[in-house]
């Protein structure tokens, strides 16, 4: 359900604001798409240790109720005059080439990744995406317009988004566990000591869609991803008594950074893409940034792994290993280094259509 709202809400936008205005645009709709995924942690929390773990789905009920009932009442539809016909191949092909990549990457670091029910479906989905590539670019509808990574500023932008989704959601996932795990905080407590990432996100986000038309995305995408490698190398360096209050405030300040990162690459990648092309546009860069999220939470869950989360006590009891921790945390500076490097690729020039200031 949620890999058809996306796609679907990206290409909304693109089509509703000219290139000019998606910066102003974007600065706002950032704003629940942040808070969601922080309440979340907050909510799970508070129904963890207070009413049950059944409750974290049971909430969804009404929320979908709610949500449904706001879209039937006030979203407007929106038709393609020339649809095309459905892509049934390559729904199938991709849909089933991602569903096996995806399940392999998440339970390898549990599994071990040498195990057959790993190795089996990884292969699978490698061979069917493989074989999805030249079907797709043969097709005169496809479901993936693959041609579409032709574009220079598109293709550079979906890999620095991939890298930033795995170095900055794989560092959301692994710091709640950091807190529980390894300093004994409660659910509730982790969930709250998270949610300043979302406050640093909107505020920020606000100041980057005024700097966009004077500073361009090249910068603020790199100083962005930098910042995060910053922070994140700062939680990796975090002792066992490192006060909460310090760990919010680099919590605050990675989705600051990040708030560099999130709108300029969503501004820019779309620049030189049509608009008759937005929707396929938008279920691409959906697709990374969904595939760049599963691998960020599976290569530091790997780490984590490796590197052993507890340790055997003076007792002989586990006891927690914050070293497991801190090299998660460093693998994702890692990986934002290396995406801040290629977003210096960047041409400004190519993205000056959205430059313009409104």
């Amino acid at each position: 359900a949620g890999g058809l709202l996306t796609p679907v809400a990206l290409a909304m936008l693109l089509r509703t604001f000219p290139q000019h205005e998606r910066m102003q645009a974007s600065r706002i709709l950032i704003i629940p798409m942040v808070f969601a995924p922080a309440l979340g942690p907050v909510l799970g929390g508070f129904l963890v240790d207070d009413l049950s773990w059944r409750w974290i789905f049971f909430v969804n009920v009404p929320i979908g109720v709610a949500v449904l009932l706001f879209g039937l009442l006030f979203v407007r539809e929106h038709r393609e005059p020339n649809a095309g016909r459905f892509d049934g191949a390559g729904f199938a092909f991709a849909g089933l080439g991602l569903g096996l990549l995806m399940f392999g990457i998440s339970e390898g670091p549990s599994h071990g990744w040498g195990s057959p029910a790993i190795v089996a479906p990884l292969l699978g989905g490698l061979v069917l995406l493989g074989l999805l590539v030249p079907l797709e670019l043969r097709r005169p509808e496809p479901l993936l317009d693959l041609s579409l990574l032709g574009n220079r500023l598109f293709a550079i932008n979906n890999v620095v988004s991939l890298l930033a989704a795995v170095a900055f959601l794989g560092s959301l996932y692994v710091f709640p566990l950091y807190l529980q795990d390894g300093r004994g905080t409660s659910a509730l407590t982790a969930g709250l000591a998270t949610f300043p990432e979302a406050i640093g996100v909107m505020v920020c986000s606000q100041l980057v869609a005024q700097l966009y038309p004077r500073v361009g995305p090249r910068r603020l995408i790199a100083g962005g991803l930098l910042g995060v490698a910053v922070c994140t190398t700062l939680l990796g360096l975090a002792g066992a008594g490192t006060d909460l209050w310090v760990l919010r405030g680099l919590l605050f300040a990675l989705g600051g950074a990040m708030a560099g990162v999130f709108n300029p690459i969503q501004t820019a990648a779309f620049a030189t893409t049509s608009r008759a092309a937005t929707g396929r546009a938008s279920t691409i860069f959906n697709t990374q940034r969904q595939l760049g999220g599963a691998l960020g939470v599976a290569a530091l869950t790997t780490v984590l792994a490796i590197v052993h989360p507890t340790t055997p006590g003076p007792t002989g009891a586990p006891e927690p290993n914050l070293a497991a921790y801190h090299a998660a945390f460093l693998t994702a500076a890692g990986v934002a280094l290396v995406a801040a490097l290629i977003a210096l690729t960047i041409r400004d020039s190519d993205a000056e259509p959205t430059m313009r200031r409104v």
